[in-house]
């Protein structure tokens, strides 16, 4: 039996009430209200529904065919955020990234490869110097409910390895799959756990479309390409737009600022290197956007660490400073031996290393006998 196909297929005619469009006012928003409040109440069928179980069940098929198993540890970030922070770190994947799950059951679930052979075949052209064009297209895998499955697995492990759950936050960011099937997994499992979504703010997709009551195909955004480079090849598919819809309590949005610090963060507390969307739950937690759960237990999802080495230490110089570790200011002093000495020295007794001095007589239009410096220094 093809479980994907039969959840699908009972998905979309379980003959749900389908949700009030979007008003200006957020108090008649469905979307902002909680769960308890709203979805819960009006969800309730289609979270015992035998769709919903199907999917459930090739969670747990997924889980044990092809699934490398990945512990959720307490973090040391937890006292200083004032909450109990297990770490889900999905990046331990040979790839560096929780794709590998829904990949690695998508594959394996295929009946019959077509065609046979691709890569020998592309490989002898190529020795011949033959023109090799790729002429494949996207069939929307990333939507599929086998793909969304393996995803899963990762809720399910969560549930399984942090007792007494409150929270679980899950990166949005491109892989709008990892936050539907997790958050699928979870509600079957216990719904009155709470599930979060993060997303950045430059590209908020998920968020607008649950505020329009469908997905959004183009969102006119121009967010750092640098940093979130995967995010304009992604659309929110169907799929996941309807199971965001009914099982994922609350998305919010986070600064650039935020997801760079929380970066800098995992390399200081974790010992580990992160990418933007890896980071997206931690900074959330460190911009205060979720003060409601303080003193809980919340499982935090780092989805991935896939990121250049000169874009990392680009983040990790940009982080300091937002962080308020590293400054930078210019001085004019006398051309005098030992003036510079004296600065130095002061900077000292305040504990700042410098780290970079540059400095020039030319550039000071005042006296000749003066001289122009800039310092950029570290300070506790």
């Amino acid at each position: 039996m093809n479980f994907a196909a039969q959840f699908f297929a009972n998905f979309v005619n379980d003959g749900l009430e389908t949700r009030r469009s979007f008003n200006d006012s957020e108090e008649y928003d469905p979307f902002w209200q909680r769960w308890e409040t709203s979805v819960y109440s009006t969800s309730q069928t289609f979270l015992n529904s035998k769709s919903f179980y199907v999917f459930f069940k090739e969670v747990s098929s997924a889980h044990q065919a092809c699934i490398y198993l990945i512990q959720s540890r307490y973090s040391r970030l937890s006292k200083q955020y004032g909450m109990e922070i297990f770490l889900k770190k999905e990046l331990l994947h040979y790839t560096g990234s929780v794709k590998e799950r829904g990949a690695l059951f998508l594959l394996s679930s295929l009946k019959q490869v077509r065609p046979a052979y691709p890569l020998i075949h592309t490989t002898y052209c190529a020795q011949f110097y033959f023109h090799i064009k790729h002429v494949g297209h996207h069939d929307g895998e990333d939507d599929s409910a086998v793909y969304l499955a393996g995803l899963g697995t990762v809720g399910l492990e969560i549930y399984e390895q942090v007792p007494k759950l409150d929270a679980v936050i899950v990166p949005a960011s491109g892989n709008y799959g990892l936050l539907t099937g997790t958050a699928a997994a979870i509600k079957h499992l216990n719904p009155r756990i709470s599930v979060i979504g993060v997303e950045p703010e430059d590209f908020p997709l998920l968020l607008q479309s649950l505020k329009t009551d469908s997905p959004i195909k183009d969102l006119y955004c121009n967010p750092n390409k640098k940093l979130y480079r995967d995010l304009m090849d992604h659309s929110l598919g169907t799929h996941c737009f309807q199971l965001a819809k009914k099982t994922v309590d609350k998305v919010i949005s986070v600064r650039e600022a935020d997801a760079l610090v929380a970066m800098l963060r995992f390399q200081e507390y974790e010992r580990s290197t992160v990418d933007t969307e890896g980071a997206m739950g931690l900074a959330a937690i460190l911009a205060g956007q979720l003060p409601e759960l303080k003193g809980k237990r919340v499982a935090v999802v780092v989805s991935s660490a896939n990121m250049e080495l000169d874009l990392v230490l680009q983040c990790v110089e940009r982080a300091l400073v937002l962080d308020d570790r590293v400054s930078r200011f210019t001085v004019q002093l006398d051309d005098w031996p030992g003036d510079m000495a004296k600065l130095l020295d002061l900077l000292a007794r305040e504990d700042c290393k410098y780290k970079l001095q540059v400095t020039s007589t030319s550039a000071c239009e005042c006296s000749m006998s003066s001289c122009h410096g800039e310092l950029v220094f570290n300070h506790s």
